[in-house]
């Protein structure tokens, strides 16, 4: 079996683990040069290090020429404003050198040199400063003999000193007007069969292949590589980089221009028609070497395609290359691939053919968006409702399904629940149409978490036990078995503990997290591990609540999930308040629900806010404490997401009793509304902690009966789960009631 390629969240980690293992012994300074021409991976590569350099010494230098990076919108512009923000990232506006610089230059390059003093000037005056072309412009005058060595004396003497071999006004006149001029006359140098390789080459890239070169122009390869070696040795256009292998055996000669100024310049020489037609040419000697294993260079050939105006082979390959990208879970540059492959299909007639086409990229952004900006962000409710409308006109029921579940997720994850019960609804009819069990299964799923967000936690169960049937019973095997094997029964866990059946859940949830081993499922592990944390902190387990979350931290860091990202810090933060770290464990809860919401993610945030109320109450801070449970009781009746409401008002009650004995009255309404709202959801355990907390208020207000009995009539349905903590505090209350009875 071949071997699965890392993913690239995975490559990112394991580089930063390099660099931070290597600057410990001493600081290691990074170089980036011309980042506007660096691709979305090598933008997510340098966001990844800025994020890790509190833990290395690690020093990243790039440059970049803004004016290319806003034209054509580079990524980094986007990544920019928040890593100055965070204090990282300086920018440092390099100025042209100045007339005493070029002194200096010339001074370290031609030492002891008799030049006359006006020729730094002049050569300011004409390359305007560039480091570049200044450089190249000394250069140019030596290899014509006018800067040369005066002829040494005797053998053993010192050597001629630097001059002028001619006068400056001759000079003046023999040298180029400006930087583009410089370039235009270096250029103009080469003869037409030089110059025809070389824009040919141009329009490869910035890096070129000799063998792509030869066949696009129909030229001998081995003469194709003797020029491109005489041209790297005399003028200077380009570099030799290495030699290297295409799929058939075919060596080649790998290539770059000396500065992309350079491939700019021939590039920008062609007309649009020959351009298109060497483009088309370049593409076509690629599709030759590769062969069918071209899926490694698609994003290539696309971009190839395009500028060759072939939108649907255009079209074609940017779904090839976003694929590709999605299959190595770089999910950015898969949406970014996906959104350049629908504006080339934009330029073609609307056939049966572009909408299916059109479907697939649509589907490729809306996944691909789920995992970089949230599954509730705006683009990707878009690219579904688009999907959807395609599958109707197009008949496709199965990729009508598709569209619909993930607009299912995207409500639900907005917390607009019953449009996501709607959309359940709309996949379960679909599903049973077609007997399809992998449909089946995902309906079941998505209709159980909606119907347990409202509130409807024993309905619920039913719908995860059926999604776990089917998948076990029929086999899936696809990458949707997740749903069933692993998402379905982490969901069935956590029902189940609320419903009150504490080791039926902690079995089911020990089942989802084994299930996750060798399935490769990313988003799989991650909502597993999440919901594993919850059940954790339900327990009130601090220490394994923390140790949970900062695997889930290090997954979603590896594979670029800020949903999860944002979830362990919550959950994390819970734990450190939990363990006597209430200051830093707060800060950190508030990062992680500031980071939620970005996300655009709105269901669980009263879960969250619940958390960091308990977080306040442990400091003592009354007034805080009360007003982050106002906000999460007025979002679960605003969201009517009502699972865990009657936790929240136990936790109202409980803090409310903390600011006196005046507010008794009112924390008794509360528990008492806790109990209620359990009862009707079935909700047992929720009950029993409900149960709990007005027993021990009772007891305070010498109702201890009454207490007693209530207590009792809970403690005494419960069959499992006696070594929970909640169990455990019941039987020893009880126990205490009991003796206050007969005092």
């Amino acid at each position: 079996m071949a071997e699965r390629a890392p993913s690239q969240e995975r490559m990112k980690r394991e580089f930063g683990a390099l660099l931070e293992k290597v600057s410990e012994r001493r600081p290691l300074v990074l170089f980036f040069d011309d980042l506007h021409w660096a691709d979305v991976s090598t933008i997510d590569l340098l966001a990844y290090l800025a994020s890790k350099f509190d833990a290395m010494r690690v020093l990243v230098i790039a440059t970049y020429r803004p004016s290319d990076m806003l034209l054509a919108k580079h990524p980094f512009l986007r990544i920019r404003p928040d890593l100055q923000a965070r204090g990282v990232c300086r920018e440092i506006e390099l100025e042209f050198l100045s007339h005493p610089e070029i002194e200096k230059y010339l001074a370290l390059e031609f030492p002891e040199h008799r030049f006359p003093a006006e020729l730094p000037a002049l050569i300011h005056a004409k390359t305007e400063g560039n480091p570049l072309f200044m450089a190249d412009l000394v250069r140019y005058l030596r290899d014509r003999g006018v800067i040369a060595q005066e002829q040494g004396q005797e053998q053993g003497q010192e050597q001629g000193r630097w001059v002028l071999a001619q006068s400056l006004p001759s000079i003046e006149r023999d040298l180029p007007e400006s930087v583009r001029a410089m370039i235009e006359r270096k250029i103009a140098q080469l003869s037409e069969e030089d110059r025809r390789l070389l824009v040919a080459a141009s329009v490869q890239g910035y890096k070129f292949d000799s063998a792509i070169v030869a066949r696009a122009l129909d030229l001998d390869p081995a003469e194709v590589e003797e020029r491109l070696e005489a041209l790297d040795r005399v003028y200077r256009l380009v570099r030799f980089v290495r030699e290297k292998e295409f799929p058939g055996r075919v060596l080649t000669l790998r290539y770059g221009f000396v500065h992309v100024l350079y491939q700019n310049a021939l590039y920008a020489s062609l007309r649009p028609t020959r351009k298109a037609q060497l483009s088309a040419a370049i593409a076509e000697a690629l599709l030759g070497y590769y062969g069918e294993k071209n899926a490694a260079v698609a994003s290539e050939l696309a971009f190839l395609f395009e500028a060759a105006r072939d939108w649907s082979r255009a079209s074609d390959y940017y779904l090839i290359a976003a694929s590709h990208a999605s299959g190595v879970f770089a999910n950015q540059e898969a949406g970014a691939l996906a959104h350049r492959g629908l504006e080339a299909l934009s330029f073609l007639p609307d056939t049966v053919e572009c909408a299916k086409q059109e479907l697939a990229l649509q589907s490729m952004v809306g996944h691909s968006l789920m995992m970089t900006k949230g599954y509730a962000h705006p683009e990707v409710e878009l690219a579904f409702i688009r999907a959807k409308e395609l599958c109707l006109r197009l008949d496709d029921n199965v990729q009508l399904f598709r569209a619909q579940f993930g607009m299912a997720i995207v409500y639900l994850v907005r917390a607009e629940h019953q449009r996501a019960v709607g959309q359940a609804e709309q996949c379960l009819r679909l599903a049973e149409s077609k007997q399809n069990p992998s449909m089946l299964m995902q309906s079941h799923w998505v209709l159980g978490l909606s119907q347990f967000y409202l509130g409807e936690i024993a309905e619920s169960r039913g719908h995860f036990e059926q999604a776990i049937a089917i998948h076990d019973t029929q086999h899936i095997g696809s990458m949707v078995s997740v749903y069933g094997a692993v998402i379905g029964r982490g969901h069935l866990a956590r029902t189940l503990l609320y419903l009150g059946f504490a080791d039926q859940s902690q079995e089911m949830m020990n089942q989802a997290i084994a299930r996750t081993e060798g399935m490769h499922h990313p988003v799989g592990l991650a909502d597993a591990l999440a919901l594993k944390a919850h059940l954790s902190a339900f327990h009130h387990y601090a220490r394994s609540t923390r140790e949970t979350a900062a695997a889930i931290k290090r997954h979603a860091e590896e594979h670029g999930l800020p949903y999860y990202i944002a979830i362990a810090a919550m959950m994390s933060g819970w734990a450190m308040a939990m363990q006597n770290q209430e200051v830093e464990g707060i800060a950190l809860i508030r990062e992680g629900l500031a980071g939620y919401l970005a996300t655009g993610t709105r269901h669980q945030y009263e879960y969250y806010l619940g958390l960091l109320a308990e977080a306040l109450a442990q400091t003592g801070r009354r007034e805080e404490t009360l007003e982050a449970l106002t906000e999460a009781l007025d979002l679960a009746k605003q969201n009517n997401e009502r699972y865990f409401e009657s936790e929240l008002y136990r936790l109202r009650g409980e803090a409310l009793l903390k600011t006196g004995i005046v507010s008794a009255p009112e924390a008794e309404r509360c528990f008492h509304q806790a109990i209620e709202i359990a009862r009707q959801q079935r909700a047992k355990f929720l009950e029993l902690r409900a149960v709990m907390s007005l027993a021990r208020l009772w007891k305070e207000m010498d109702k201890t009966g009454e207490a007693h009995q209530l207590l009792d009539g809970v403690y005494g349905w419960f069959s499992e789960g006696f070594d929970t903590p909640a169990l455990k505090a019941a039987r020893t209350l009880l126990e205490e009631l009991s003796l206050a009875r007969l005092e």
